[in-house]
């Protein structure tokens, strides 16, 4: 089913975007200890000396990574964020807070079946 997968992809790209993250802000400070002023500053140098500064590259590179990720993260929320109640809360249980059936059917105090079964109908109600 496609629409889980997209899910099931929302969560590991979450995951990425904070280890992307992570590495920038690494990078970064790498940078400005190297180069002795700012992060953007260094952005400015590196164009306008049109030398290569690899580190800047990859920050760059982080950058742009990450905002693709957060694009589909968004959309992926917003897609989730137009169902109707139920089913809405039960796919940010299960993908966004990565929690189990039995929890979440506790949660809305329903079977755990009856869970799966509306968990099933609304990957078929979202459009990803």
């Amino acid at each position: 089913m496609e629409n889980k997968t997209r899910l099931e992809k929302y969560i590991a790209n979450k995951e990425d975007i904070i280890r992307k993250m992570k590495r920038r802000d690494e990078l970064c400070e790498i940078a400005v200890s190297q180069y002795g002023c700012a992060y953007s500053d260094i952005r400015v140098q590196a164009s306008g000396e049109n030398k290569s500064m690899s580190i800047v590259d990859e920050i760059i590179d982080l950058e742009r990574e990450i905002k693709e990720l957060q694009d589909e993260v968004k959309n992926v929320e917003n897609a989730v964020a137009i169902l109707p109640a139920l089913e809405m809360r039960i796919l940010r249980f299960r993908y966004f807070d990565n929690l189990p059936f039995g929890y979440i059917a506790y949660k809305i105090n329903r079977s755990e079946q009856r869970t799966k079964d509306i968990h099933t109908t609304a990957l078929g109600q979202i459009m990803l």
